[in-house]
């Protein structure tokens, strides 16, 4: 998504909606439960997952958390919201359109959603959030830098747009990511930026790779937006809730000293003492993270973390390379081999039994490699360039054999460059990894020209059976 694009979408968005009302509408619906389709009444191809929380009423302003997902599956982060929503009484709204590509889309579904809960629904306008995982953070991370209407964002799995930190703040920042997922340094990264900046933030991590995290982390994001909601004034104070929230916290920090890992135990005890700075006696957790912070062996983890982005980036610059000298070089063969090895050693790594550095670098760059062939090729078929976006298909075929999705895509892109070997090699592999959408391969224009050859009608005759 380009940034400039980007941004012109959301300006367009935030002069054609701010001015929307507050006015609850008269029908009633339900409370405590997921409503996976609530059609936006302004612009019916618009739709999203809706859930209210079982004492929401009409009589009083609720926050609201606007959710993206980069495949637009919107009852997906509402799941996974669902439990806190209920707790402290959020609305969750997340789109059935945004997904990744064209800024235009998720203006487009932010815009619908926005003006269709507010004539809905009675919403804190003070209150308004953005959540979104990968393509969907930066989506959410988008809106909350470009506008005021935004009080904060949660990111899972990815920052801003172009990996870029803002240039002002004005909003509050809950961000994570999987301890293996390939943008995990972004996300370090910008727990520095941001503080330069000096925004209010928190950026956790949890075990996993690149995707939604598990709902107990949701379940941190939303206590950590009602906690600073209190430091702002925009909560009455609960001291009960507040020390519950902390007592977590040391936990958490008793945790991670058991564990070992002083780095870690720095990181956190920091954070910590941010958060809760002016609503708990802080001194000894400052004390403890000053100490930390000189002692040498968090020293060596910060300088680890390093060297491993430098890895990770090296790696991932390997992978690509090679892979370009597959085709039509004099060094073909060469980069074929190399790359195979490459991907072997990788897969070896990402398979060990215990978490290590290297472990983490190579489930990062296979993923990484993986997601990025996948979008590239994606960016090159749109531009009708079939040859460049079957060889990034390929490459994520050649990290992960087992996609029978992923190897029907490059059946469809073979069928539109009219390479009927190809085509047919592609949809066999297919159906041996599980493909059985019969459907999709008769309705799909691409593979007409194959209408009537035996081998496809064999092919069909396989899946149906």
């Amino acid at each position: 998504m380009a940034m400039s694009a980007f941004k012109s979408a959301i300006l367009i968005f935030i002069l054609g909606s701010l001015p929307a009302p507050l006015r609850p509408a008269a029908d009633e619906l339900p409370r405590g439960q997921i409503i996976d389709r609530v059609v936006c009444a302004a612009n019916t191809e618009q739709s999203y997952a809706l859930y209210l929380p079982s004492r929401y009423t009409p009589d009083r302003a609720s926050p609201i958390i606007f959710c993206f997902d980069p495949g637009a599956r919107g009852r997906l982060p509402v799941e996974l919201f669902r439990d806190a929503a209920e707790r402290y009484g959020y609305i969750l709204a997340a789109s059935n359109n945004s997904r990744n590509g064209p800024a235009g889309l998720s203006s487009s579904a932010m815009q619908a959603m926005w003006n269709d809960t507010q004539s809905r629904l009675s919403i804190d306008p003070a209150r308004a959030f953005a959540a979104g995982m990968s393509g969907g953070a930066r989506v959410a991370c988008g809106f909350a830098q470009s506008g005021s209407f935004l009080a904060g964002v949660i990111a899972f799995a990815a920052g801003f747009p172009g990996a870029q930190a803002p240039k002002k703040g004005g909003f509050i920042f809950f961000g994570a990511a999987g301890v293996d997922d390939f943008n995990y340094p972004e996300l370090r990264r910008l727990d520095g930026d941001l503080e330069k900046l000096g925004m209010t933030k928190r950026i956790v991590s949890f075990a996993g790779g690149h995707g939604w995290p598990p709902a107990a982390v949701c379940i941190q994001a939303i206590e950590w937006l009602e906690l600073q909601a209190m430091k702002a004034g925009k909560l009455t104070r609960n001291s009960a809730m507040i020390d519950g929230f902390f007592a977590k916290e040391e936990a958490s920090i008793g945790a991670s000293e058991t564990a070992g890992v002083a780095g870690e135990v720095y990181l956190l005890t920091r954070a910590v003492a941010n958060d809760f700075r002016g609503l708990k006696d802080i001194s000894s957790l400052e004390g403890s993270a000053a100490r930390l912070a000189a002692s040498r062996e968090v020293k060596k983890y910060l300088q680890e973390e390093k060297d491993m982005q430098a890895t990770q980036n090296s790696r991932e610059a390997e992978m690509l390379a090679l892979w370009n000298q597959r085709y039509g070089t004099e060094n073909s063969g060469t980069a074929i081999a190399s790359a195979a090895s490459l991907i072997e050693e990788l897969n070896r790594q990402s398979k060990a039994t215990s978490d290590s550095a290297s472990r983490r670098i190579a489930r990062r760059v296979l993923q990484g490699s993986y997601i990025h062939a996948i979008e590239e090729s994606r960016s090159l078929l749109e531009r009708k360039d079939y040859q460049g976006a079957a060889q990034m298909l390929e490459l994520a075929i050649a990290i992960h054999t087992d996609r029978p999705q992923i190897l029907f895509n490059l059946a469809a892109i073979y069928a539109k460059a009219r390479d009927r070997r190809k085509t047919l090699e592609a949809l066999r592999k297919a159906v041996e990894q599980g493909y059985r959408d019969a459907v999709a391969i008769e309705s799909d224009d691409s593979f007409q020209f194959l209408r009537s050859d035996p081998a496809i009608k064999k092919i069909l005759t396989q899946i149906r059976n």
